[in-house]
């Protein structure tokens, strides 16, 4: 949701009530679109499981988050812990854990201490292989489901200077996972072939320059060299299949999201991806991607790099469905900061 685009802020002693019919299964979380920046870094945020059964073994939510310059790692039935969480499962116990990138930066995850898989990404199924000391790097805004089995010793997994470490009450932590990076768009299909035609074409470049802001000049985050609300809209029609092109001309990673819908992976620097669904796709410095998005839940939707101060310096833009209008109107207190 966005303050002005799909609904008003809720104001000091306010409430806004949500309805939404929960057809997905998968790992979701939600934040505050009302100077996210600040807000989200503070804590306003939360995370929830789509499921159609009642999962079995241990199924968690786990967030990573940085709280006073320390990344935190925080599970659904306790308070963030600094460094390293720690749980006790008996051997054989199915393992599911949920990990959300609740950061403006990605962070590396790993599993050492058992073989696991990826099972999911953004909170689509991925059908991928079996990985050993391998690690995977999380977009800002982005979730990995890691599955194993609990074996009869410790398993870690990490994420920097944070983790959590299952036990089964004996045994020594293993060592953090050193081994090579994955390419995520490689890893594993999410079971869709992209279409041999697209409806519409857009291209995003992304790029740090001088622009407008507040009608001031100010060094920005700009797509096609405009910032919000000046950067053209992505305009589709119900049951199209768009073609978007996305070029980082900048020096940071943009971890592009566009709400209300996931795109498929069709390449990364013209190599050719599984494909893979993803909702938060990270375009790293001079990177150049192309992902396919399927127009299929109408509105007026924003888009924006999930690198919160890069959102609140411009890097914002929204998808806009035709014969859809917003009631809402663009006011002082809904910019992106």
């Amino acid at each position: 949701m966005c303050p002005a685009l799909t609904q008003n802020a809720v104001r000091e002693g306010g409430e806004f009530v949500y309805r939404f019919r929960a057809d997905q299964p998968g790992s979701y979380w939600y934040h505050t679109h009302e100077t996210p920046n600040r807000a989200l870094q503070a804590g306003l945020f939360g995370m929830f499981t789509v499921d159609p059964v009642t999962p079995e073994g241990f199924d968690e939510p786990v967030a990573l988050h940085t709280f006073g310059g320390a990344l935190t790692v925080a599970l659904a039935d306790a308070p963030p812990a600094d460094g390293l969480a720690t749980r006790t499962l008996s051997p054989g116990t199915p393992v599911r854990l949920r990990v959300a990138n609740t950061d403006n930066a990605p962070h590396t995850l790993g599993v050492s201490g058992v073989p696991y898989r990826i099972a999911a990404v953004d909170g689509l199924p991925v059908t991928g292989r079996i990985l050993r000391d391998e690690r995977a790097q999380l977009a800002a805004g982005g979730r990995y489901d890691l599955v194993f089995t609990m074996p009869s010793r410790p398993v870690l997994m990490s994420a920097g200077a944070a983790g959590l470490l299952l036990t089964p009450g004996v045994g020594a932590a293993p060592a953090p996972s050193a081994g090579p990076l994955i390419d995520i768009t490689r890893y594993g299909s999410g079971g869709t072939e992209a279409p041999r035609r697209f409806d519409r074409s857009y291209t995003w470049v992304l790029d740090r320059l001088i622009a407008l802001r507040g009608g001031v000049p100010r060094l920005s985050h700009t797509v096609n060299g405009q910032v919000w609300p000046r950067v053209a809209p992505a305009l589709v029609k119900q049951g199209e299949w768009i073609r978007f092109t996305v070029v980082n001309r900048g020096g940071e990673p943009h971890p592009m999201h566009p709400h209300g819908h996931h795109v498929l992976v069709l390449s990364r620097d013209g190599v050719k991806a599984a494909p893979i669904w993803m909702d938060s796709f990270d375009v790293g410095p001079g990177e150049v991607w192309e992902v396919a998005l399927r127009a299929g839940n109408p509105g007026v939707w924003l888009a924006h790099c999930h690198e919160l101060t890069h959102a609140a310096e411009g890097m914002t833009l929204h998808l806009a469905y035709d014969g859809v209008r917003s009631p809402f109107a663009l006011d002082g207190h809904n910019h992106p900061e």
